[in-house]
């Protein structure tokens, strides 16, 4: 975890404030245990949030500011909101229960009882700092890459973080071998360039292998000075264990945003939608 006092120069943020909630959903019999568990995880996580928001705050309007003109599911959407935590940052999590709850013969219900710590945001807004996130198609096919463009009202550093179907979370830009540089005010920036392609730079894109459309999430974070401790983040693509250790990234994420000013930052996102290949022939 970066030392959040040594970011920007600012001080820590306060201790914020525990949540408590107690969270149930209903899921199939195919559905995977593990996949159950993610799920419930995430919307305890949006329901302390909610708790934790301003009364002049709504989800809808907080999602749509995230999203801007972009098209999206607002179910997918909804989990990163949670993710995110646009109305703060999640911190430090302690599950009190875990666990399948009732077992009938076409379904279960999967239960998550947890207390959430909760930091405010630091600053307000800068209305002159915009992000405009981009990506050549939405809509993939299983095996097809991903092409990015982004573009910034002013000069700083660019932060691509991916959140895939389980609800891990990676940094695909930078990464280690490939070094950062500003980016200039209204430069317009495609990710992978065609330096990086040669390089043998790609985004291809795996789908959930239990539902039809797998629906992930690019999260760009744009700030005007470079992020410490965004290095951890780093994506090894020789790693086979990605998964795991994107789960366990969750809390660093949570902490890195939190130390970084209003101000300094805008965030994008924009919703990926990936087609199973032997399921194709429904969607077209």
């Amino acid at each position: 975890m970066p030392n959040l006092g040594k970011l920007f120069g600012m001080n820590p943020p306060e201790e914020g404030a525990w949540f408590k909630v107690d969270t149930v959903r209903e899921y199939s019999r195919v559905v995977p245990i593990e996949y159950a568990r993610a799920r419930t995880l995430v919307q305890a996580r949006e329901e302390a949030l909610k708790q934790a928001m301003p009364a002049s705050m709504t989800l809808d309007s907080l999602i749509s500011d995230l999203y801007g003109s972009g098209s999206y599911s607002p179910i997918a959407a909804r989990s990163i909101f949670a993710l995110t935590a646009l109305p703060g940052y999640i911190v430090e999590e302690k599950i009190l229960h875990a666990d399948v709850e009732r077992f009938e013969p076409d379904h279960y219900e999967y239960r998550v009882r947890m207390r959430a710590r909760i930091l405010p945001h630091i600053g307000q807004r800068d209305p002159a700092l915009r992000l405009d996130l981009g990506v050549e198609r939405q809509r993939l096919m299983e095996g097809e890459e991903l092409v990015v463009s982004a573009k910034a009202t002013k000069a700083g550093y660019l932060y691509l973080f991916y959140f895939l179907y389980d609800q891990s979370v990676l940094m695909i830009f930078p990464l280690k071998s490939f070094s950062q540089r500003l980016v200039e005010a209204n430069e317009e920036v495609m990710i992978p360039s065609e330096q990086d392609r040669q390089r043998g730079l790609s985004y291809v894109m795996m789908a959930d292998p239990n539902t039809e459309v797998t629906y992930e999430t690019l999260y760009g974070v744009f700030c005007t000075q470079p992020i410490e401790g965004a290095a951890e983040f780093f994506y090894n693509s020789g790693d086979k264990d990605y998964n795991k250790m994107g789960r366990e990234n969750f809390g660093k994420f949570q902490h890195l945003l939190a130390g970084v000013p209003m101000n300094s930052r805008v965030e994008r996102a924009v919703q990926i939608e990936i087609l199973r290949q032997e399921r194709l022939s429904h969607f077209f």
